[in-house]
């Protein structure tokens, strides 16, 4: 699937059947997005094809399956940083600019944004940690025709 745009989960899980398959794929790399990763990665399970991923923090690949962070599966592998490494470099841009404060964050309404907002997994613990305010702002598609709105909540919200 190299250089495919497949974006519907089914088709992607379907194009992995096909490739292993049809295909007689010995191998899938994938930099799938967080709607498409879970579809590959289930695809390359059942069909006993060994997956390489990477590029969604490691959280998406192993809770978006329903498992634990220590469990491991038979074929699919993945590499990337975690959504704690995430927050930890926001946080060291963020400090600089104000010290501990407020902070607006804008979050797309898909998986990974979901799992920023986890209480475990995403931003509240770095924040707790470093005492930091995070001001959510919502969730936001994309394309966005602006963030006006989220301007003005972000005025009208952020602690002083």
């Amino acid at each position: 699937m190299s250089g495919s745009r497949v974006k519907d989960p089914d088709a992607t899980r379907q194009a992995v059947r096909d490739l292993a398959d049809a295909g007689g794929a010995h191998l899938v790399l994938t930099m799938a997005g967080t709607r498409a990763l879970p579809a590959v990665t289930a695809a390359c399970e059942e069909a006993g094809v060994p997956c390489v991923s990477t590029t969604p923090p490691w959280q998406a690949h192993v809770h978006t399956r329903g498992a634990e962070a220590a469990h491991r599966f038979r074929w699919t592998y993945h590499f990337a940083w975690g959504l704690d490494d995430i927050a930890a470099v926001f946080a060291d841009l963020w400090e600089p600019a104000g010290g501990a404060g407020a902070v607006g964050c804008l979050w797309n309404d898909d998986l990974q944004d979901g799992l920023l907002l986890h209480e475990r997994y995403g931003f509240a613990p770095v924040r707790s940690a470093r005492g930091h305010a995070l001001v959510d702002l919502g969730a936001c598609g994309e394309p966005a025709d602006g963030f006006q709105a989220q301007a003005e909540r972000m005025r009208d919200t952020a602690p002083t």
